[in-house]
């Protein structure tokens, strides 16, 4: 069983004709018959205009975490995807900013982030497991830095996506 319950104030405050500085912070609840719980903090800051090309702004911070599924925990620890039952909550942190703008019909968002995992989930090779192809369960650390690029166009009946993510 899992409870999740996310508390998040936000604060707008005029600036300017058209403009708005908008502060929310909160925090995110997770709880499970399988594990303690845990609290985690997320926060934006978040400039928004409506008169401009450049409409929104921000720049956000947020935690997170996550259990492994009955299947990583419980399945047995051999064969193509082997179980762990030691696995740990996984927890991530993420910050960003990012941007949306609009010109002439189109709608573009950029963001650049730098997310850091730990105890991640993930099936790493293990040639012991029985059968020489086998993945284990396992716990593992990740920092992935990105940048993503996104670009919409929309006519009567036609909607034009793009994107691109770049990760490292």
């Amino acid at each position: 069983t899992q409870t999740y319950g996310t508390l998040e104030a936000e604060q707008t405050f005029a600036l300017a004709e058209s403009r708005e500085l908008v502060l929310s912070a909160g925090a995110r609840y997770d709880d499970s018959n399988r594990d303690g719980s845990e609290v985690s903090p997320l926060a934006t800051l978040e400039l928004r205009q409506t008169e401009a090309a450049l409409r929104r702004a921000y720049l956000s911070y947020a935690e997170s975490t996550q259990l492994p599924t009955y299947t990583a925990l419980n399945n047995t620890p051999v064969g193509l995807f082997g179980g762990n039952p030691d696995l740990p909550r996984a927890t991530a942190a993420n910050l960003e900013l990012g941007a949306d703008w609009t010109a002439g019909g189109w709608t573009l968002h950029t963001a650049v982030f730098y997310r850091e995992d730990e105890n991640l989930l993930d099936y790493i090779f293990d040639p012991t497991g029985g059968t020489g192809t086998s993945r284990r369960a396992t716990a593992a650390d990740f920092s992935t830095a990105g940048v993503e690029l996104f670009a919409r166009r929309a006519w009567a009946r036609i909607d034009l996506l793009a994107g691109y993510t770049y990760l490292r």
